[in-house]
């Protein structure tokens, strides 16, 4: 938080997601989100609330973070955009390797490379 003459701001705010740990060094085990910096600056402290804050939709992959992850299902389907009506019949594996790019509204736009 940051105070302004006499008006009260918060500059920003976080959240870590703890991931699975299972391929050795190479993935990571937090990816960290920043709510989302236009909310912040028009954020009313008289209704804020940890709930209200950090909904999956005020969340974006925090400045310069990309991580990696392990696929830990059998199978993790993949969708055209984020939304359940858009799933393909492409799909990743247990123990596949991901790059994750973006963070949008608790989907995760990835990347992968056989």
């Amino acid at each position: 938080m940051i105070k302004d003459k006499n008006n009260l701001y918060l500059k920003e705010a976080s959240e870590t997601i703890i991931l699975p740990r299972t391929y050795g060094d190479e993935a990571a085990n937090t990816l960290n989100l920043s709510v989302n910096s236009a909310l912040l600056a028009n954020l009313n402290f008289s209704n804020v609330s940890v709930n209200s804050l950090f909904k999956n939709i005020n969340l974006n992959l925090s400045e310069g973070e990309e991580g990696k992850a392990v696929i830990n299902i059998d199978k993790a389907f993949l969708y055209h955009n984020p939304n359940e009506k858009n799933k393909t019949k492409m799909y990743l594996i247990a123990g596949d390797l991901v790059s994750i790019i973006e963070y949008r509204s608790s989907w995760l736009l990835i990347d992968y490379k056989r």
